[in-house]
């Protein structure tokens, strides 16, 4: 098999993968953090779960965990997310970007309705 079929083959098997691990929605526990030099706060995103109340209840468990420590997390909160991008996310991470609670609570990151037309 010439390099040039077998390279095409592997991309596309390896896009089928990608595309299917994409539509896999979940939810994870997002811990906010204080941050340092200019960044004001930068968060994490741990536990990746199918499941909103096993989410909920992971999210309890880390804020009692971390709620004992010098350094508390700001927020301890439950999103959206889908499997895709949580395995890429970076470890404190800055960006306003990133998953919130904002669909859960029916509005997007700017706080809008979504539920209504504007």
């Amino acid at each position: 098999m010439p390099r040039k079929a077998l390279r095409d083959l592997v991309r596309t098997l390896l896009q089928r993968r990608l595309a299917g691990a994409a539509r896999v929605d979940g939810f994870a526990v997002r811990l906010d953090w204080p941050g340092y030099g200019p960044v004001l706060v930068c968060h994490d995103l741990t536990q990746f779960t199918r499941s909103l109340e096993r989410a909920r209840r992971q999210a309890v468990k880390a804020e009692r965990y971390w709620s004992r420590g010098p350094l508390p997390p700001l927020a301890v909160t439950v999103v959206p997310i889908d499997h895709a991008t949580f395995s890429t996310h970076p470890r404190e991470c800055p960006s306003t970007a990133c998953p919130t609670t904002a669909a859960l609570l029916g509005t997007d990151a700017a706080g809008r309705n979504l539920t209504r037309s504007p």
